[in-house]
């Protein structure tokens, strides 16, 4: 009789570690599940809310003017029969350079750059007083423009402390400032001359 209580009294506690293991895997998987979803989505939510500061199909480019301390010029975008793209460069938006001194390569880099330009972060959505940023004087714009009459005016302003950025604002949005990386930045201080073939260069 003993020896049956024994067997019993064993058992019962086996049973126990074991509903007490399977209720702590249950519980332990339930909170992984919330983290792995819920949680994850609020994660992924929190990354996903900035977006493209520029979201016209890029397909649809006509051309981009940019105006810096260096001068003022423009791309123009040729599309062909074929598919292909041309780029054309003009100075003060009259002066045409010969299309044999333009480095296409360079060209498409710069729209690309333009086209995937997503900022660190949104610095305020409405600004009182934008001058404390540097955006008020407009020195540095880059002008992108679309086939459906689109046009998206990009205004760079200081550069942040800590050389963490630059502060910049899209003019239709005039209250709303981005903070962008610095070689986000460099895009809008480029002068003419880097996009001509160097050998050829005047």
């Amino acid at each position: 009789m003993k020896k049956e209580i024994k067997a019993l009294f064993i058992w019962s506690v086996i049973l126990l570690i074991l509903v007490g293991t399977f209720c702590f895997l249950k519980k332990k998987k339930k909170k992984m599940d919330v983290f792995n979803g819920s949680e994850n989505n609020n994660m992924k939510n929190n990354f996903t809310k900035i977006e493209k500061i520029i979201k016209e199909d890029f397909k649809n480019l006509c051309k981009i003017n940019i105006k810096n301390e260096t001068g003022e010029y423009t791309i123009f975008i040729e599309k062909k029969e074929n598919g292909e793209l041309a780029y054309h460069l003009s100075k003060n938006k009259e002066d045409k350079l010969e299309d044999n001194l333009v480095q296409q390569s360079i060209i498409k880099n710069l729209i690309a750059e333009f086209e995937g330009l997503v900022p660190v972060k949104i610095l305020e959505e409405n600004c009182e007083d934008v001058s404390k940023y540097g955006l008020e004087n407009e020195k540095n714009v880059a002008e992108v423009t679309f086939d459906n009459g689109k046009i998206c005016t990009l205004i760079l302003g200081n550069e942040a402390p800590l050389s963490v950025g630059y502060y910049l604002k899209e003019k239709s949005q005039e209250n709303k400032v981005y903070l962008i990386t610095n070689p986000a930045a460099e895009n809008f201080l480029f002068p003419v001359g880097s996009f001509l073939i160097k050998a050829k260069e005047s």
